[in-house]
């Protein structure tokens, strides 16, 4: 048995140490940077709140619109089913960049979206910010949500139908309920990319110090002034909230799994 996984065995610690020292890199340069003079720079905290705040918002949003279609997805069958799962499929091949052109196109050179839009003051603001994140994290949820409840029984359902439950109250009662730990996994990987977003985020937001400047813009800004010892303090930052959001997941996940197995 060792023999047959000796091999794989070590190729998957050779390549988990190698993400490790990429990871871990930048650590060090950070220690040269005053982290408590970064957090009493107001630019860095509004960085902070709107990356936080946004990649929530965004998040929740994202697994709430998916919701419905995944489902759908995950019980329907027929052309119309995989010819939307294949759209799904083309919007996460399409690079971020590409994704706030679209939607810079939509919303402002075709009525009425164009009059919603500059009504809204859509563009170029802290809304542009989750719009930007919600258009890469939606197809995410969806890919997601549909395997997650594709492994709820449909003799569940089946049964429920038979004493009268509507599909509604079947999604809400029996599906969602049992699907809590996929669903939760769904909120984390959302909030981790939207966390991350860039490319979507400079062509609908911009790149404004102190209004939309999130903290992957706060780097990219670091870094093209070449102040290594900032960009690695951000870096370590982001790092830091994605290692405690992964442990609060992971304890979720676990009481979740718990309860629902």
């Amino acid at each position: 048995m060792l023999r047959v996984y000796g091999v794989p065995t070590a190729l998957s610690i050779a390549l988990g140490l190698a993400s490790l020292a990429i990871v871990a890199s930048p650590i060090p340069m950070a220690a040269s940077r005053d982290l408590i003079d970064l957090f009493l720079e107001e630019r860095f905290r509004r960085s902070l709140v709107l990356s936080l705040g946004s990649s929530t918002i965004s998040s929740v949003l994202a697994v709430t619109l998916a919701t419905a279609p995944a489902y759908a997805m995950a019980r329907q069958e027929g052309r119309l089913t995989r010819l939307i799962s294949q759209l799904h499929l083309l919007l996460l091949s399409i690079p971020p960049v590409g994704l706030g052109t679209a939607a810079l196109i939509l919303f402002t050179r075709y009525p009425p979206l164009n009059s919603i839009s500059e009504t809204l003051g859509l563009f170029f603001s802290p809304k542009a910010v989750i719009l930007a994140q919600l258009l890469v994290t939606t197809p995410i949820a969806v890919s997601m949500l549909t395997g997650v409840f594709s492994m709820v029984p449909r003799e569940l359902e089946e049964a429920a139908e038979a004493y009268g439950a509507g599909r509604l109250q079947i999604l809400i009662r029996i599906v969602l309920p049992l699907s809590l730990p996929g669903i939760l996994s769904a909120l984390a990987v959302t909030f981790f990319r939207a966390l991350g977003e860039f490319g979507a985020t400079l062509v609908l937001a911009g790149n404004i110090p102190g209004r939309t400047e999130t903290l992957p813009l706060a780097l990219y800004n670091a870094i093209s002034l070449a102040d290594v010892e900032t960009a690695s303090a951000i870096y370590t930052l982001v790092l830091a909230v994605g290692l405690v959001t992964l442990g609060v997941h992971t304890l979720l996940y676990t009481r979740l799994v718990k309860r629902t197995g």
